[in-house]
């Protein structure tokens, strides 16, 4: 009985644990954003004072919000785009050589572990115009002009730049998904499909993409969930600019709670950004899902 009893005890105290973790860093700072929403708050000041709906109408009146809503929206559908489908060819790839899987498979999966501030760092020199490693190959082939390509420092080319190292980074954990669901599709349907005579092409639509399409919907919705709130890239390279050319709705909320100390309209962005989320990841599992709408 004593031994049941203890048992007993120790999952009691394991489940009390994790609620009480779950509650203090997940459900507590979501419902603080969400009262503080609707509150004048401001640290420095000492001011908690009750404001309605004045953040969300000075957020929506902010014509600097609608320009990072349209940066956070166009980052993530382009990551998440490039994501899925260079993540789906190179697992196509690995999938159909006889040796070194492992091998591809852990080279691919190597920058999704590495720390985000230590890429973004790398890439920041990568892309430095001066002594940079990508200008220095592009002039050694002549395929830049006289001046400098200035990736990060350019309005046109910060948003692609981020985004270029962000799928670099990231597109291994796709790679890893997607050789796991191929691995999944019974060989059965290849044969049989070659024995009627379907070529390469139809396999991969008819067989390969309804087979994987589980995967695509996990990696979909993830990305979107994770890139929407993306920051630290955008942090360490770019801090907005140029020209808010790079200033998405993660980082109006940064400058709004820790560089304005405006944490009332920091929590109305949030609890959008959180809507928004919401909505594109129920929006897309809708879309990807079954065709009948399971």
């Amino acid at each position: 009985w004593s031994r049941l009893a203890s048992r007993r005890v120790f999952l009691a105290a394991s489940i009390a644990f994790v609620l009480l973790f779950y509650m203090a860093f997940q459900v507590f700072p979501i419902l603080l954003t969400f009262v503080g929403s609707f509150f004048h708050w401001s640290p420095l000041q000492n001011r908690f004072d009750a404001a309605g709906l004045a953040n969300y109408r000075s957020m929506l009146a902010d014509p600097l919000f609608a320009k990072a809503l349209w940066l956070n929206l166009y980052f993530t559908f382009g990551v998440v785009a490039l994501r899925t489908v260079i993540g789906l060819a190179i697992a196509l790839a690995i999938a159909s050589v006889w040796m070194g899987k492992g091998f591809f498979r852990t080279v691919y999966f190597l920058p999704v572990i590495a720390p985000m501030i230590a890429v973004s760092l790398l890439w920041e020199q990568l892309y430095d115009p001066g002594f940079g490693l990508i200008n220095m190959t592009l002039h050694a082939f002549g395929l830049m002009g006289e001046e400098p390509i200035r990736w990060l420092r350019d309005t046109d080319l910060a948003m692609p730049s981020v985004i270029i190292m962000t799928v670099w980074k990231e597109v291994g954990y796709a790679v890893v998904i997607f050789l796991a669901a191929l691995a999944g599709v019974p060989r059965d349907l290849y044969e049989a499909a070659r024995i009627d005579g379907a070529r390469r092409s139809q396999q991969f639509w008819l067989i390969t993409l309804p087979m994987i399409k589980p995967a695509m919907v996990f990696v979909v919705i993830t990305s979107i969930i994770s890139y929407l709130q993306a920051f630290g890239q955008i942090f360490i390279m770019t801090k907005g600019g140029p020209a808010y050319a790079t200033f998405t709705t993660v980082y109006q909320i940064f400058d709004e709670a820790f560089v304005l100390y405006n944490f009332g309209k920091a929590s109305a962005i949030s609890m959008t950004l959180f809507a928004i989320t919401l909505v594109l990841s129920l929006a897309s599992i809708r879309i990807m899902g079954d065709d009948d709408g399971r």
